[in-house]
This record gives structure tokens, C-alpha cells and sequence, in this order.
């Protein structure tokens, strides 16, 4: 093998071949193909330089003097606060007193229910958890949060990973939200309006952290009581006695 034609004329040119293949990466590396529905900022030793490009076929320095990070800002980002933090089960309908998530609930404090006596308090603070009202409850809910990136810049300079502060600054704000409002209004029609209000608050939030994002979309997708010891089941149970009531009349 040592004698054949092939050896010898790779032999005498294997350092060519080595240059040529380099300096070839180091023009594929110049070019930078940023997709449909994609933006991208290019980094001059670790440095942004310029403004984002937009998607189509641009130039820059080689590696590893500049690097190129696409970042998908036509599309709608979604996380997800509130007490189901794993992916929910497959086939299986999401009921109040079935489990339908892959790991345990967490839930969220809500102020005491207005409720007194078979009555609802006329003070302002019995809606609001004030001096009046007695107690509290637990509640689960699953709150999505869909956001855009508005601003690519702000976006990658705001923190390492924005989507993780993002999903910080929203328990925050749900669980001041939950807090403040009763139970029997979060589940029946408080809420559409606890979606409103949370996307104002949450947009806020970001603007102060200059995340780059805006709000989309806040919704609460699930929201039932307990599971444990029958506590939905006894929700249930009530909610049919006032059916069969209204049914009767």
C-alpha cells in the first residue's frame, strides 16, 4: 500500500488538503442563514455589533472571531405558573376530581370567601381577605403566559436566561393576585377578569425588568379546589344541590 500511486500523492499533498479544508470552514463560517420568523444578533467577541438582522442569507466575521444567535421572534412563546409545573397526562379528561398532570399540584392561597351565614358580606373588605372576613382557602390553578419578543436587543441583554425570569416575575404576581380574591370568584366570573388584569400586571413587570417582551396572552386554563381529602367532590356535591334547587323553582 505503502508503494501505490495514492499514498505517495497523498503523502505530498495532505498539508494542501489540511489548509484548503480550513480555510473553507472559515468562509462557511462567514455566512449566516437566518430562517422564516427568525432574527438574529451577531456577537464580535462576545459583543453585539449592530442592530438584529432579519431573516435571509447575511455576512460576518469568521469563527471564532464572531458568533451568531437566532432567536424566533415571530412566534408566540408560551410558560406556565400556578400549581402544575409538569406536562399534564395523555388521554386523560381534565376534571376537578380526577388527577391529570404527572406530578403533584401545588396550590395557591386565596382570600376567604365573602360568604357568611348564607350571605355575602356588604363590606369591601370581605371581598378583598379585609378585617371582616375569616380564614382562607386553597386553590389549583394553571396560568399560561404568552408572550412575543418585541425587542431582540433588550431581549438578550436583560438576563441568561429571559423566559426563566419572566416565569419568575408572573408566580409572583399570581400569587399576590390569588391572594386577594376569593375563592368562589376566581372559580365562576372573576376568571376572564383575573386574565385581564394579570397581563396589564405582568407587562409591567417585564417593561421594568427590560425583558424585551410583550405580553400576549394570560389565561387561567385550569382552576379547580383541592383534590385532596374530597374537596372538589364536596364542591361538586354543592354546586348540584343549588342545580337541583334553581331546577326545582
Amino acid at each position: 500500500l505503502s508503494r501505490s500511486w495514492f499514498y505517495r500523492l497523498l503523502a505530498r499533498a495532505i498539508t494542501p488538503l489540511i489548509i484548503i479544508g480550513l480555510v473553507v470552514l472559515l468562509l462557511l463560517s462567514m455566512f449566516v442563514i437566518v430562517g422564516p420568523h427568525e432574527a438574529a444578533v451577531i456577537t464580535r467577541f462576545g459583543q453585539i455589533v449592530g442592530d438584529p438582522v432579519s431573516s435571509g442569507l447575511h455576512l460576518k466575521m469568521p469563527w471564532p472571531i464572531s458568533r451568531t444567535e437566532k432567536y424566533a421572534v415571530g412566534r408566540v412563546h408560551q410558560v406556565s405558573v400556578g400549581s402544575i409545573t409538569t406536562k399534564l397526562k395523555k388521554d386523560v379528561a381534565i376534571l376537578w376530581t380526577n388527577p391529570h398532570s404527572e406530578g403533584q399540584e401545588q396550590y395557591l392561597i386565596t382570600a376567604p370567601s365573602p360568604w357568611k351565614s348564607g350571605r355575602v358580606e356588604d363590606s369591601d373588605d370581605a371581598s378583598a381577605g379585609g378585617p371582616s372576613a375569616t380564614g382562607m382557602a386553597l386553590v389549583a390553578a394553571d396560568v399560561i403566559i404568552q408572550f412575543r419578543i418585541a425587542d431582540l436587543k433588550k431581549y438578550v441583554r436583560s438576563s441568561v436566561k429571559p423566559s426563566v425570569m419572566l416565569t419568575a416575575l408572573s408566580e409572583r404576581r399570581v400569587s399576590t393576585y390569588f391572594v386577594t380574591h376569593d375563592i368562589d370568584t376566581l372559580l365562576s366570573r372573576g376568571r376572564l377578569e383575573a386574565g385581564r388584569t394579570l397581563k396589564s400586571q405582568i407587562q409591567v413587570d417585564t417593561d421594568l425588568a427590560g425583558l424585551g417582551i410583550e405580553i400576549v396572552f394570560v389565561g387561567l386554563t385550569g382552576i379547580h379546589p383541592p383534590q385532596a381529602q374530597q374537596v372538589a367532590a364536596a364542591f361538586h356535591e354543592q354546586i348540584g344541590a343549588l342545580q337541583e334547587k334553581e331546577t326545582v323553582i
